[in-house]
């Protein structure tokens, strides 16, 4: 049981990241050079997810599938899974379950002031799932 867990979520992995999708199709995925720290807000209760994809907007909708509340990219910022556990210990303290986190002003502040840059602009356009 735990195998096919594990297998079930390495291939939900590489699918979000476009790795099992055909070759036409992952063309024309609007995906980013390289990996992005992502904030994804949920409007109804205000919690975070601090997550990392290389496409956020397919991520975004991956996540909006599973959720019935809406979602929203509040920031974005370059990194890697090293500054991702970074930025979860950074917030530990604010943690509600896995990588959502409760909006405390030091999150909201770290968001305003470091992930709201022209990057976060490209990846937003267009981003809104409903």
């Amino acid at each position: 049981m735990i195998a096919d867990e594990t297998r079930a979520q390495e291939m939900a992995k590489r699918l979000m990241n476009g790795e099992l999708l055909p070759e036409k199709g992952r063309q024309s995925l609007p995906a980013e050079a390289q990996p992005y720290i992502y904030f994804i807000r949920e409007t109804r209760t205000g919690h975070v997810k601090i997550g990392i994809a290389k496409n956020v907007r397919l991520r975004l909708g991956f996540l909006q599938c599973g959720n019935s509340s809406e979602l929203e990219i509040v920031g974005v910022v370059p990194g890697d899974a090293s500054d991702e556990a970074n930025l979860h210990d950074r917030f530990a303290r604010l943690c509600i379950r896995g990588e959502w986190f409760d909006a405390a002003q030091d999150l909201l502040d770290f968001i305003q002031n470091e992930a709201k840059g022209e990057m976060f602009e490209e990846i937003t356009k267009r981003a809104r799932y409903r």
